[in-house]
């Protein structure tokens, strides 16, 4: 290990001890991810945002890669000719348009909501290939 991954592994082991973290399998996972992230990165930290940003995406079940019409299969919900299991609110409806149920949310009253009336629709038009990527408008 180098220097800088050293310095930041110490960092990141200071930090979970003062949070009462030391020895938790929770700081030690912290502290190996992290520091696979730093080797597998060169340090870069361009490299690890990216990589950090796909994490999240995954963990909040948003596809990393674009959806295709192959991602899609008929449904007989009554609302939509097709849906795909990799991003629940993606779909063609009835009416031939591919939908994002999810593609814009509005922060009120400091809570992330969706909303599906008038103008202010969370739901807009796609086309494919569709890379989800939420528009917050505060």
């Amino acid at each position: 290990m180098n220097d800088i991954v050293e310095r930041k592994l110490q960092f990141v082991k200071n930090e979970l001890a003062l949070a009462g973290l030391e020895g938790t399998e929770f700081a030690n996972s912290i502290v190996d991810f992290i520091k696979s992230m730093l080797l597998n990165s060169a340090c870069d930290v361009t490299i690890i945002e990216h990589n950090m940003m796909m994490v999240n995406r995954l963990l909040n079940d948003i596809p990393i890669t674009p959806l295709n019409e192959k991602d899609f299969t008929p449904t007989d919900d009554g609302f939509s000719l097709l849906r795909t299991s990799r991003y629940g609110y993606a779909y063609k409806d009835v009416d031939g348009n591919w939908y994002d149920d999810r593609a814009v949310a509005y922060i009120r009253q400091g809570n992330k909501v969706y909303v599906y009336e008038g103008e202010t629709s969370s739901k807009k038009k796609i086309t494919l290939p569709y890379y989800p990527d939420e528009v917050v408008i505060k």
